[in-house]
């Protein structure tokens, strides 16, 4: 900072009162020199100068200033004093007095207090920037739907509690023992209503209207001021799960979180133990969940998609920068049991991926991995499902109930691409019957328990790739393998029936999916017109057993079943689960001999 003009000073200077008589004012302070610093009356009527010692009594604290004072002032202090209402000007200054002065120069309580400001000016602007403590930014808490007055703190706390009760074991995302809803309430505004508003949905319909609106609302605000914060993209997963059924914007909300994960740096692997501090530790794992959870996010869908290559749409982010079974081993004993199914999940999802690289491998090939895989299920269904494990669940809990599901989703994915890569006359065959109703079986349990409404997309597509696989392969089994593919999707479409709380849920459209499907495997594949051909209008199969096995039909089944489930099934509502799926359902004309060797 540079030193100030010295016409400035001087001005300074001279607004100091006057003294008239022995009577001291100094009208720009609320008080008055002590008592024993009044002047002495003078004849010539100029200005008193308090002796040096008294210039500190006001402010103490500017002794520490005074040497770098004297260094930016001394030399103008004779100007200074001689300046109009400086010191009396009959009174010579000596050479010796010059050379025995140490002291500050003796200024006005106008000039010590403007020339203290000016110091510590100087002072602040010099000093190094690692310093200088800067201001946290204030992060002004946002109104939420308890300020709005759309429901009570009471209300608020039955929802957080059928959140954690109810769904967070479907996304595995939140700490019961941390996001509270005081936490929550505090930290995050838009993780507070977007928490509110998902469990809305199944608890309160009434209120999920203007909740939803009121997160949507928050989170695209967020996202276009550039707000980055763990609770806005835990808010896009929440949101993105229990999405509408027809909403096609899931995959481009995962990328933004997964970007904004990227930027608050989630992929740092952590070397150190937790912190010693359980709400600090609990905070860690919260962002080390987060980012374990878009790593799933980014490849489930895809993964149960088509065969075709998903490595378009992904983000490369096949598994988490750490291991996952060590960090379920490191964090057991903070107690999130949701956390525990994680580990089957990442493998339900690693028997996924290979699978798709088995059923584009030659046969040779895809035997090789195969003895891997099945040692990877094997090792799994040990772990989670013996009761002789450390691990394992309790038989007939919730945990139980979905890694069963999974598991049994994965031996299936992984028998269809054996079936794909080595041909229906192997034993494969058989393997993916067995693995068929196994799978089956599993989800009739999931249904039983009411599991199916809060299991969103991934349930969906599970199961639609099940369908389209047995659709696929139907010409070329035998009669007796035809009536159990039927009475599998049977079971499966009397469940999703049952489930079925509207028209719009996820219940529903696999309901109609699987309808569908029954219809198309029940009318005579020799014309395409549906009326009068037999088929089951409430998909009870009541037809005579299906025909032996013929080449010459496989064309024209699957023309008549791309046109039978075209012309009644919610096409836009799978294209938003599958992106980049076409919606004329082609893939059903291709033929058997592309999809599965003989």
């Amino acid at each position: 900072m540079a030193d100030p003009p010295l016409d400035s000073l001087a001005l300074l200077a001279s607004t100091a009162a006057p003294i008239t008589g022995s009577a001291f004012s100094e009208p720009s302070y609320a008080f008055s020199a002590p008592e024993q610093h009044q002047p002495v009356a003078s004849t010539s009527k100029q200005p008193y100068i308090p002796p040096a010692s008294s210039a500190t009594a006001f402010f103490p604290e500017s002794a520490q200033l005074l040497e770098p004072l004297q260094a930016r002032f001394s030399p103008n202090a004779s100007s200074l004093l001689n300046a109009p209402g400086g010191a009396s000007q009959g009174t010579p200054e000596t050479t010796s007095d010059r050379g025995r002065r140490s002291s500050p120069p003796t200024l006005s309580m106008t000039e010590l207090a403007q020339a203290k400001e000016a110091a510590l000016q100087n002072l602040t602007s010099n000093a190094p920037p690692a310093r200088v403590r800067q201001p946290e930014p204030i992060e002004v808490r946002e109104s939420d739907p308890i300020d709005m007055h759309v429901l009570s703190e009471l209300q608020a706390g039955q929802l957080f509690e059928h959140y954690h009760t109810r769904m967070n074991a479907f996304i595995i995302l939140l700490d019961p023992f941390l996001h509270t809803v005081n936490y929550v309430r505090n930290n995050s505004t838009v993780l507070f209503t977007s928490i509110l508003a998902v469990s809305a949905k199944f608890l309160r319909p009434d209120l999920y209207p203007m909740l939803i609106s009121s997160a949507r609302h928050l989170t695209g605000r967020a996202i276009i001021d550039g707000k980055v914060s763990l609770g806005l993209i835990q808010s896009i997963l929440l949101q993105v799960y229990w999405k509408e059924p027809e909403d096609r914007t899931a995959w481009l909300r995962i990328g933004e979180a997964i970007r904004m994960g990227f930027q608050l740096h989630l992929h740092d692997y952590r070397t150190t133990p937790l912190p010693d501090d359980e709400t600090e530790a609990r905070q860690t794992m919260d962002r080390e969940r987060t980012w374990i959870d878009l790593c799933a996010f980014d490849q489930t869908f895809f993964l149960q998609g088509s065969a075709e290559d998903d490595a378009y749409h992904q983000a490369n982010m096949h598994d988490p920068v750490f291991s996952v079974p060590a960090w379920l081993e490191e964090t057991k004993r903070y107690g999130v049991v949701d956390d525990l199914e994680q580990g089957a999940d990442f493998e339900w999802m690693k028997v996924q991926r290979l699978s798709k690289d088995i059923a584009r491998a030659p046969a040779a090939s895809a035997r090789s991995i195969a003895q891997h895989v099945q040692g990877l299920l094997d090792a799994s269904y040990a772990r989670y499902l013996e009761s002789s494990s450390s691990d394992a669940f309790a038989v007939g809990s919730r945990s139980w109930i979905r890694v069963n599901f999974w598991l049994s989703a994965a031996s299936l994915a992984f028998a269809r691409a054996m079936l794909t890569a080595v041909g229906t006359d192997s034993d494969w065959t058989a393997k993916w019957l067995l693995a068929s109703s196994a799978f089956v079986d599993a989800f009739e349990i999931v249904a039983k328990h009411g599991y199916i409404a809060y299991w969103q997309d991934t349930l969906g597509i599970t199961l639609f790739t099940m369908g389209e696989f047995c659709l696929k392969i139907f010409a070329k089994l035998y009669p007796g393998d035809q009536h159990a593919i039927l009475g599998w999707m049977e079971r499966i479409y009397r469940a999703c029936e049952a489930a079925s709380s509207d028209t719009n849920s996820t219940a529903a459209f696999i309901c109609r999916f699987f309808q569908s499907c029954i219809r198309v495997v029940c009318s005579p594949p020799a014309s395409t017109d549906t009326e009068g051909s037999g088929a089951v209008a409430a998909g009870v199969a009541v037809m005579p057993p299906p025909p032996a096995p013929a080449q010459s039909h496989d064309g024209l089944f699957a023309k008549h079943a791309a046109f039978s489930i075209g012309d009644n099934l919610d096409s836009s509502y799978w294209e938003s689960l599958l992106p980049g799926m076409t919606t004329d359902w082609s893939w059903l004309e291709q033929p058997m001999e592309d999809l599965v060797q003989t």
